[in-house]
């Protein structure tokens, strides 16, 4: 037990100096980021209302949300000289799935993500035809992290098992290895994309 609750916290303070050296390094990103995209774009104010008609349903934010992603479809529309027209009503039409767009929406204004892995896998997706890099590392940082967190405890198990007495030869023995009902550490996430291949099988 007392092994368990020392690898677990080992985990969590490796994977705090992990999570703090990466904002380290956004945030040098950031600033030679801000520093230099004046020089090939010229956004709109941060309070002017931009508006979105994706599938039919509109979507309105500021330029300052739009443009948290600078690189992506969406701040590119909130510059000066967007590359689509808008229609009549000053909105930009997208031909794609609104539900699924409200969820970059929350993640634009909260950096919220939800939970459900389908919901995942597709919110992946529509990241990368909106060209969103922030959102797709977001949830690829969400993958790594509890798989991460999962396979230690596995670990953990495994190594707790491995050190109890030996009895008896167990008649489970004799079964198949494929009835083994406990799930892969990967399973979870076996339909959400995986472009690094942390999660790929061989």
């Amino acid at each position: 037990m007392l092994s368990r609750e020392r690898l677990r916290r080992e985990l969590e303070r490796e994977w705090a100096l992990i999570e703090s050296a990466e904002k380290k390094v956004a945030a040098r990103w950031i600033s030679w980021f801000e520093k230099n995209v004046s020089k090939h774009f010229s956004f709109l104010p941060e309070d002017s209302v931009v508006v979105f008609n994706v599938g039919g349903q509109l979507f309105k934010s500021t330029v300052k949300v739009w443009t948290r992603d600078r690189f992506s479809i969406l701040a590119q529309l909130c510059t000066t000289a967007p590359k689509l027209r808008p229609d009549t009503d000053q909105s930009f039409f997208f031909d794609r799935d609104f539900w699924v767009f409200r969820l970059i929406v929350a993640f634009l204004r909260d950096s919220t993500l939800p939970e459900s892995v389908e919901e995942l896998r597709e919110l992946y997706c529509e990241a990368s035809f909106y060209r969103l890099g922030l959102l797709r590392h977001a949830i690829e940082a969400r993958m790594i992290g509890e798989d991460a967190v999962a396979a230690n405890e596995l670990q953990v198990r495994l190594s707790d098992s491995q050190s109890a007495p030996v009895e008896a030869p167990a008649k489970v023995q004799d079964k198949p290895s494929n009835e083994d009902s406990s799930p892969s550490i990967a399973s979870k996430y076996s339909e959400l994309p995986d472009p690094f291949g942390f999660t790929s099988k061989k």
